[in-house]
């Protein structure tokens, strides 16, 4: 799984997924977000799952798995 995710984000795979501002789903680049309070922006890239969100073609099911099991 972890590999996966690596590749995924060292892909331009992730671009196809860029987050939907409404919905607060998919991947969020590097400078995108910051901490509530801050105004700097965070110096990291994520990927938010929800059950009704989009999720990665290129993903295994093994997160979707590990997330249900928390």
């Amino acid at each position: 799984m972890y590999v996966e995710w690596e590749n995924f984000f060292n892909s331009s795979l992730k671009d196809k997924y860029l987050f939907d501002p409404i919905k607060q789903d998919g991947y969020f680049p590097f400078l995108t977000k910051n901490a509530k309070g801050h105004s700097l922006k965070d110096l990291k890239e994520f990927y938010h799952i929800y059950p009704w969100g989009r999720y990665p073609t290129e993903i295994s099911d093994a997160t979707k798995v590990l997330y249900s099991q928390l």
